[in-house]
């Protein structure tokens, strides 16, 4: 009988595995300095936060969202997508909604929208103006002309920023 020998298993590196190990380095070691070591980062907690306001605002909201207070003054604005507090709303001024359409002639034809309302709200709250522009507000970029869904007391919108100021600048 004869004997079989029995050689060791391992794993043997070739050029394939090394270079897969390459970019999932090269991956993690972007998104280390992007988001956590860069200055002016999400995460750069050395930014000295200054307050700021925000004008934001939508076109055609539904009058319901008054209604029982869904949107009002003191609500605490907080993106959809990322869970950031955006700020607390310390005005709304509200204008009858207008829709606006091509006639056939090829002419505008600007029409009021029953029970809509064109609104505008001014958030304040705590950020800083990193490196690369916009606002910084508990680690979301906020830039003018930007649209974000919102939760407002419990209810979702969308809004546009239409400007921002800091306080420092």
């Amino acid at each position: 009988m004869e004997e079989q020998s029995k050689g060791k298993k391992g794993f043997k590196f070739n050029i394939v595995d090394v270079v897969i190990l390459i970019v999932i380095l090269a991956a993690a070691g972007v998104f280390v300095w992007r988001y956590a070591i860069r200055p002016g980062s999400p995460a750069d907690s050395s930014q000295k936060l200054s307050p700021f306001t925000m004008t934001l605002n939508t076109e055609e909201l539904s009058n319901e969202h008054f209604e029982n207070g869904k949107l009002a003054v003191g609500g605490t604005m907080i993106d959809k997508n990322t869970g950031a507090n955006m700020g607390t709303v310390i005005a709304i001024d509200v204008k009858p909604a207008r829709s606006y359409s091509v006639k056939a002639d090829g002419t505008w034809s600007t029409e009021s929208k029953p029970n809509h309302s064109h609104v505008t709200v001014t958030v304040e709250g705590k950020g800083f103006r990193p490196k690369d522009g916009g606002l910084m507000v508990n680690g979301l970029q906020i830039f003018q002309n930007k649209g974000f869904e919102v939760n407002v007391n419990d209810s979702a919108f969308w809004f546009r920023v239409v400007e921002f100021t800091l306080e420092a600048e």
